[in-house]
């Protein structure tokens, strides 16, 4: 772990944006078992949205996915020869000064030490012995080098594993359907509208400062959150094949049941609130409003557009396709939407 990534989590914090979902343990949902699909598969349908006769497919995305899916949509594909632009999926981006940076460069030698236990500790001497135990297996288990976190505060190297146990599960957490119908676009030379919102980060040292010697103060926070991460992780990424599967094999009615929840380990929000950080709420919905602006430009613009969004942000009380439907659009789950373009061919 280093000040980079500190940094990294920082900034992420203080956008207070979910990056995507994962299945709520709470929901029933039938087995698809803890093997991941692979291969070539077609990814769910789209969703259709229209104004009048401007038309307008979301595809949802969820995360992670396989690494070895090969999604191809003999539906994308389609629908992208006749588009006349894309949407890029919602986000936010930072603007970081030049004095921010220095500000942050000030504080990397204090904020690279708090990574590390004091006095050359290891964990096997801060972590309760039932826990040390389970790491060990638990590190074994997903092929993960322990050694290299021995001497990490448990919050930190908690956060190593729980994200390199993805990845040796076969999950990929990078936006890999976006990244392939980006390319057709440009491929395609198809306009890519961009929806994302940049905003000022300030960066307040003091405030900073104050968080990197309260995480170097205790482990006492560390070790409860270690302990969840070693709790759950197996959890978590069965749950993650689940999603992955129904995502893969286009089961919509499956999707449409799931419920989601942030992606990110159980010891960000800890790591938070030491620091210091706050969600911004109000940036979220900035993000939203400017997104449903795009699409309202585009149904309106356009003759035929194709959207990518997290699926969650679809689904989820509030998201797009209702406030889409309250704004008066036609909305068509992916069966609906064949049906009718069946009709209208």
């Amino acid at each position: 772990m280093n000040f980079s990534l500190t940094i990294i989590m920082a900034l992420a914090a203080s956008i207070g944006i979910a990056p995507n979902a994962q299945y709520d343990q709470e929901n029933e949902i039938k087995q698809l078992g803890t093997v991941l699909v692979t291969g070539v598969k077609p990814g769910p349908g789209m969703w259709r949205v229209s104004n009048g006769s401007h038309v307008m497919w979301l595809l949802g995305t969820v995360n992670p996915l396989s690494k070895k899916l090969e999604w191809q949509s003999t539906e994308v594909s389609t629908v992208l020869e006749s588009a006349n632009a894309v949407i890029a999926p919602p986000g936010a981006e930072a603007d970081i000064s030049a004095g921010d940076v220095v500000k942050m460069a000030m504080l990397a030698r204090s904020a690279n030490k708090a990574t590390k236990l004091p006095g050359r500790q290891t964990l096997e001497e801060v972590l309760p012995a039932d826990t040390y135990a389970q790491w060990t297996r638990l590190t074994e288990k997903y092929s993960f080098n322990n050694q290299k976190s021995e001497r990490l505060r448990p919050v930190f190297a908690a956060q190593d594993f729980y994200y390199g146990a993805i990845d040796h599960a076969g999950f990929t957490r990078s936006n890999v359907i976006w990244n392939t119908i980006r390319n057709s676009a440009i491929e395609r030379n198809l306009p890519i509208i961009e929806t994302k919102i940049r905003y000022p980060l300030e960066i307040d040292r003091n405030k900073y400062k104050a968080g990197i010697q309260s995480l170097s103060s205790s482990t006492m926070g560390d070790v409860a959150c270690f302990d969840e991460t070693m709790k759950n992780i197996e959890k978590r990424i069965e749950d993650f094949s689940r999603i992955s599967n129904s995502w893969a094999i286009g089961d919509v009615e499956e999707l449409e049941r799931l419920k989601f929840s942030e992606i990110n380990s159980p010891c960000k929000s800890y790591y938070d609130s030491v620091m210091g950080f706050q969600k911004r709420e109000s940036l979220a919905s900035e993000q939203d409003s400017s997104w449903i602006s795009v699409a309202e430009s585009a149904l309106s613009s356009h003759a035929v557009t194709i959207a990518v969004l997290p699926l969650y942000d679809m689904l989820k009380p509030g998201g797009y396709l209702e406030v889409l439907r309250s704004k008066g659009y036609l909305v068509q789950s992916p069966d609906d939407a064949q049906e009718t373009d069946g009709d209208e061919s």
